[in-house]
């Protein structure tokens, strides 16, 4: 039972904001592209003018 797992954290503590998750994925094929595309974001150090 969740709320028996969370009893001892104060209300006041929880997290009540609904998390904006993905929309499950159907095939692991869809999770990789979804993460490799989250990845691509990045950029390393040495790709980027800094100072």
């Amino acid at each position: 039972d969740t709320d028996e797992f969370y009893a001892d954290i104060p209300e006041s503590l929880r997290f009540r904001t609904k998390l904006n998750l993905p929309p499950p994925f159907l095939s692991e094929y869809a999770l990789k592209r979804h993460v490799d595309s989250m990845l691509n974001r990045n950029t390393a150090a040495g790709e980027a003018l800094s100072f």
